[in-house]
């Protein structure tokens, strides 16, 4: 499923099911919402997610 070797298909539920769980929607409204969206929502989720963990970090690296 890593890669990209994983069918589109398998790709879309993976996509689909990450949509639901960050952003708590359900199945039903996750396929109502525009393909476009879901993954500018999961890139802007990512983005974030990165900058917290580097914000974490300097804050363990100044810690000691």
């Amino acid at each position: 499923m890593r890669g990209n070797n994983t069918e589109p298909e398998t790709a879309l539920e993976i996509l689909l099911y990450s949509y639901c769980r960050t952003f708590s929607v359900t199945p039903e409204e996750a396929q109502n919402t525009p393909i476009r969206t879901i993954n500018k929502l999961m890139s802007i989720h990512g983005a974030v997610k990165e900058i917290e963990a580097e914000e974490i970090d300097k804050a363990k690296n100044r810690r000691g």
